[in-house]
């Protein structure tokens, strides 16, 4: 039964990737589509946590521009940027929409290690828990399901269709 649970969170995944892939392709071309939705997929398998890390304030790191400035003085993110307080506010001001950016990404883009995380269960032998791996996954499948219906059959309707 915990084999068939985590088939069940994969098929899940597959079935949100495919999902993805298509609402895409109903706004851009194929292969637009096939490298947003191979995107997607990568930033939400691999660095979804690092984002919301980022986010928290438990990664150190800095804005785009502060990022920018460190590699051109040659210097770590834990000396800092060589500048008075009044640089380093507008700095800050210029890097505050980038972070915006980061934030609109981490809420949209889905957390694919929800549909991983049965596997840790299996692999260790023990029953895959519906709680902490399955609903999760279901969750967040219905979660992004429902919007790319929605967004790809009104892409659909209102769109110029060309002739092919």
């Amino acid at each position: 039964i915990g084999y068939r649970k985590a088939n069940l969170n994969i098929g899940l995944m597959l079935a949100l990737v495919n999902t993805l892939g298509v609402t895409a392709s109903c706004v851009v071309k194929g292969p637009v589509s096939f490298f947003f939705t191979l995107t997607v997929f990568i930033i939400g398998q691999f660095f979804h946590q690092f984002m919301l890390k980022i986010l928290s304030g438990e990664e150190q790191g800095s804005g785009l521009v502060e990022s920018a400035l460190l590699i051109f003085q040659h210097r770590n993110p834990s000396v800092g940027v060589d500048a008075n307080e009044s640089k380093m506010q507008m700095i800050q001001a210029v890097d505050t929409p980038f972070r915006a950016i980061l934030k609109a990404a981490s809420n949209i883009i889905p957390d694919f290690n929800n549909f991983s995380s049965a596997a840790a269960y299996i692999e260790n032998g023990f029953d895959v828990p519906w709680s902490s791996a399955v609903l999760p996954a279901i969750a967040t499948f219905v979660g992004f399901f429902i919007p790319c219906v929605l967004i790809g059959a009104a892409c659909l309707k209102y769109r110029e269709l060309e002739a092919k």
